[in-house]
């Protein structure tokens, strides 16, 4: 059985610019990172801004309680705006550190990196 060969992601026959790819690719990571911890994000913010002290045992009665009263789509709360936010912000900070790798790792010493190249 053979694989199918890599090919570069195409639109229209033009093939993507990596710079732009890592963009999105960032920008959709990000997103999708922030989306799965914006539950607790909300419940932290919740605490901050009320008397009530912090406790880790009673984060699942305030996530119930918003749950309750506000529904379970309250737990996202706010979190159009932080994706507005972090799209731009991962995806050039995902395209700057591929730019930043590739320029520092040689084509001859990828399986040999020193110390400084293996940190990025």
């Amino acid at each position: 059985m053979t694989w199918p060969t890599k090919s570069p992601v195409t639109i229209d026959n033009n093939p993507m610019p990596s710079q732009f790819r890592n963009l999105v690719a960032g920008g959709l990571a990000g997103m999708m990172a922030k989306s799965v911890t914006a539950p607790l994000d909300r419940i932290k913010i919740l605490f901050q801004v009320s008397a009530e002290p912090f406790r880790l045992s009673a984060v699942p009665r305030v996530a119930m309680t918003i749950c309750r009263e506000e529904g379970v789509s309250a737990l996202w709360k706010g979190n159009t705006a932080t994706l507005i936010r972090v799209f731009p912000y991962a995806g050039i900070q995902f395209m700057t550190f591929d730019f930043i790798k590739k320029r520092f790792v040689s084509e001859g010493h990828k399986n040999h990196m020193t110390g400084a190249e293996s940190f990025f």
